[in-house]
């Protein structure tokens, strides 16, 4: 016949207080980690948009300090002034020149930017409309847009005239 262990009843009141002790420790880590899962989950959109926010502000310290685009005078650059001349040249050549296109992509990485004509209300060479395209890497599929608008002046050099404009940034994540 088979002997049954029979433990003392101290034994197994003993055995049965550290069984609790554990089942009441595993809930305490599940609960913390299902705390510590919902906590994370909630940072990540603030986490993107901070990342979003930072890639804009280094698009436009990129943009503010091209000197494809920048107004010069006696040789030195003026970051608040843009060169219409030179702004329509970029977009003329980056539609040409694939290896350029591709090197101004890796620079400023998933954008749209656009340049607005708001003074004077004269149409000058935006075919028919107060605003061009100056650089376009908008990805195929992105989920959100951060979007800044920068005041310039504007020079036209042909004119020899000032004018105002808006510098739209789209980036895309």
């Amino acid at each position: 016949m088979t002997k049954y262990l029979h433990l003392p009843a101290k034994a197994q009141l003993q055995m049965g207080e550290t069984i609790a002790i554990v089942l009441i420790v595993v809930v305490l880590v599940v609960i913390s980690l299902v705390f510590f899962v919902n906590q994370q989950s909630t940072n990540i959109p603030q986490e993107v948009q901070k990342t979003q926010t930072k890639s804009l502000e280094a698009t436009v310290v990129t943009l503010s300090s091209m000197a494809e685009f920048l107004c010069s005078q006696n040789g030195s650059l003026d970051a608040s002034c843009y060169d219409y001349q030179k702004v329509l040249s970029f977009t003329e050549i980056i539609g040409d020149d694939t290896e350029l296109y591709l090197l101004y992509s890796e620079l400023f990485g998933p954008v749209l930017i656009n340049l607005t004509l708001v003074y004077p209300d004269e149409v000058f060479d935006l075919t028919e409309k107060n605003w061009m395209i100056v650089f376009d890497s908008t990805p195929s599929g992105y989920s959100q847009i951060v979007r800044a608008n920068v005041p310039i002046a504007i020079y036209f050099p042909t004119r020899d005239e000032m004018g105002f404009a808006v510098v739209t940034i789209d980036v895309f994540t």
